[in-house]
């Protein structure tokens, strides 16, 4: 038993630790993968994710300049369709009856550059009362909702 842990331990340790890299080949066409073939100069790629929780941040002087749906002192997400940490907010916000605006960044051109004028890199991207969460946790969100003392 002892060792089927230790086995399931290191292999949970060898899946964290994975690299992606990128690469051009001959025709001058952009890869990525785990392993570059051999003799190709590679460069390790940073991904970003915002998987963790994160702290809250005061962007209201930000925000009150831009104007824009984010604005407003309702709850704005920037997020996509795809994005799985999105679809557990939007679950979040429905079960909680939280009312908020959904900008998907990539289907509205004014919703992108909102996004990227409160420094989006990632989603989901939410402001709520002047402050902004990059990704989502409950927790982290409702820390953000309650007011400053």
């Amino acid at each position: 038993m002892r060792f089927a842990l230790l086995l399931m331990l290191s292999l949970m340790a060898l899946a964290t630790t994975a690299q992606v890299y990128t690469w051009k080949d001959a025709q001058g066409r952009t890869h990525f993968g785990d392993r570059p073939p051999d003799g190709v100069k590679a460069d390790a790629v940073r991904i970003r994710s915002y998987e963790q929780p994160s702290a809250p941040q005061d962007w209201s002087h930000v925000i009150r300049g831009k104007g824009g749906a984010a604005a407003s002192q309702g709850v704005t997400m920037y997020s996509t369709d795809w994005c799985g940490v999105c679809r557990r907010a939007r679950s979040y916000f429905a079960a909680n009856r939280i009312a908020y605006t959904d900008i998907d960044v990539e289907k509205s051109d004014a919703g992108r550059r909102e996004f990227e004028a409160l420094g989006g890199k990632g989603v989901p991207l939410i402001v709520a009362g002047g402050k902004v969460m990059r990704g989502f946790s409950p927790e982290g969100f409702e820390g953000m909702r309650k007011p400053a003392r």
